[in-house]
């Protein structure tokens, strides 16, 4: 039994808005600018507070250090509302199992996430201008074999082409392994015979040229990364965040 919709990022969220309510006055720099930077801070305090008394929440900026000090007691308080919603579930728990909680020695919480370790993922491709995607039309769809990671590990590029003659392909790529997948959707399937679309497609792919690769892309993306590897310590966690 569980609360499916809470997790150990909604307890990091507390306790980083809880902090920076507290640096109110102190010149703090914000939320939206430090936002990485505070989500790993917060991470390590909760672990930390379930192994020790009190523990110093820290941030520093260009030399500047902002702290405050969190202790069992001031996180059980801040946390609250969240352990309250864990209630009806230990509650249906407990019934189910047939065991009273003064039968109870211990209560073990365990934060899980769901397809964590995924295979693959599908693509699929809708026309329609609907902000509601079942109000669109399913063209087709990709299924993608990926590297088995954590979710969110695996990066996918999909690009979209599409030709006058109605043949759109959706191609994915995974930067991870190189490995790439192709999608084409014809607008009036059998006007063109196979060869044709090949040939079309051949044509295409002579035109396309990702963002990334234009040259004022590429020469900003090169000022930055030297940027990065010449910056130390906070600075860089800035950028990269």
């Amino acid at each position: 039994a569980g609360d499916n919709y809470l997790g150990g990022e909604d307890f990091d969220q507390l306790l980083l808005e809880h902090f920076v309510q507290a640096q109110q006055g102190n010149d703090f720099p914000g939320a939206t600018t430090l936002l990485q930077p505070l989500r790993r801070e917060a991470e390590r305090v909760r672990r930390q507070l379930g192994q020790a008394q009190q523990a110093d929440f820290v941030v520093r900026v260009e030399g500047r250090e902002w702290r405050h000090v969190y202790t069992q007691d001031a996180l059980a308080d801040l946390f609250a509302p969240l352990l309250a919603r864990l209630r009806t579930p230990i509650e249906r728990a407990l019934r189910d199992a047939r065991i009273r909680a003064s039968d109870l020695d211990e209560v073990l919480l365990t934060v899980y996430t769901v397809g964590d370790q995924q295979e693959q993922v599908l693509v699929k491709v809708f026309q329609g201008e609907s902000r509601l995607v079942r109000d669109n039309v399913l063209l087709g769809v990709l299924e993608i074999p990926v590297p088995r990671r954590k979710a969110g590990e695996v990066a996918l590029d999909v690009r979209f082409t599409y030709d006058i003659n109605g043949i759109l392909e959706a191609q994915v790529s995974i930067p991870l392994t190189g490995e790439q997948h192709a999608l084409v959707i014809e607008n009036n399937p059998g006007v063109l015979s196979p060869e044709e679309v090949r040939e079309r497609l051949a044509a295409l792919a002579e035109l396309k040229t990702h963002p990334r690769d234009q040259q004022p892309n590429t020469l900003l993306l090169a000022r930055l990364e030297r940027l990065y590897q010449e910056s130390l310590g906070e600075v860089r966690e800035l950028i990269g965040a």
